[in-house]
């Protein structure tokens, strides 16, 4: 069965929080929580609430360094030729599926098993690995 996880980075203290997600819809807009298994105590899991920009699924997928590659990781991508950085992304068109955009040639490359992919950072911390911007 294929793992459900997803990361955001919490509102409190900007650290990187992995479990369930909830979002939560009010009058003041949509509320965005990750639930934690973290520090759970009595047996009690924990929701944090998270910047919803930073909340990304994990791809089921694993880098080359046994590191799990989520929405927003940047990621080398060993091509033929020249190994390119790109951002994983979900792509709902004709895809429908977890895809690497490459920068800065901006092509799309379905992620795959097997390949050996490197997480090197991610857009949210790791801006200036793909020249400055966000995307």
């Amino acid at each position: 069965m294929r793992e459900i996880l997803f990361r955001g980075k919490r509102i409190d203290n900007g650290e990187w929080t992995y479990g369930n997600l909830i979002v939560t819809e009010r009058l003041i807009g949509t509320e965005c929580y990750v639930s934690s298994k973290t520090g759970i105590d009595n047996g009690k899991s924990y929701k944090f609430s998270v910047n919803p920009p930073t909340v990304g699924q994990f791809t089921g997928l694993i880098d080359k360094n046994g590191k799990k590659i989520f929405e927003g990781d940047i990621i080398v991508v060993p091509l033929s030729g020249k190994p390119a950085k790109g951002i994983v992304e979900y792509f709902k068109t004709d895809i429908c599926g977890f895809v690497v955009i490459t920068q800065p040639q901006y092509s799309n490359y379905v992620l795959q098993k097997n390949y050996a992919y490197e997480v090197i950072g991610n857009i949210h911390d790791n801006p200036d690995l793909l020249g400055g911007d966000d995307k």
